[in-house]
């Protein structure tokens, strides 16, 4: 499933190379998560994990990572549940996935992001997810903030 998951990000990547007329170093977040991210497993134990609330894996990963110790990572990029791959963001260990959200993940595809990262994009924005950061100019794809981010935890 990580191919399917790669071979989406790269067709929305080359779409938007083709339609999106930038100088940006990512043409897309697809291109930015296919270009920096990397494969995840899920580990045996996620399935026991306490849930939080669906629509909130961005807010729940976090929290989780924070309260998870300092081998945890806050992830985000595409995983495979139900249907087709969907943006979302988890703990890793390692290659490891613990989600904090799904139960049925099947496949993982992401960006690890430093905490000092992670709370220092939510808190300019006001909103949650690193990525996507749609209303304060994209920095992560046009290049304003460079990956990987330098001085994190």
């Amino acid at each position: 499933m990580i191919e399917e998951i790669k071979n989406y990000l790269q067709v929305t990547a080359d779409f938007a190379k083709e339609h999106h007329n930038n100088d940006w170093p990512y043409s897309c977040i697809s291109d930015f998560i296919l270009k920096n991210g990397k494969a995840y497993k899920l580990h045996y134990s996620a399935k026991f994990l306490p849930q939080g609330r669906m629509g909130e894996c961005f807010r729940n990963a976090l929290h989780f990572v924070e309260r998870g110790g300092k081998d945890f990572k806050y992830v985000e990029g595409y995983a495979f549940s139900v249907c087709i791959p969907m943006m979302h963001a988890w703990a890793a260990e390692g290659n490891h996935v613990f989600d904090p959200t799904w139960k049925d993940g099947q496949a993982y595809f992401g960006v690890e992001f430093p905490l000092s990262y992670v709370r220092k994009v939510i808190f300019q924005r006001e909103k949650w997810g690193v990525i996507d950061a749609w209303d304060i100019g994209f920095p992560l794809l046009t290049g304003k903030h460079e990956y990987p981010i330098k001085g994190g935890d």
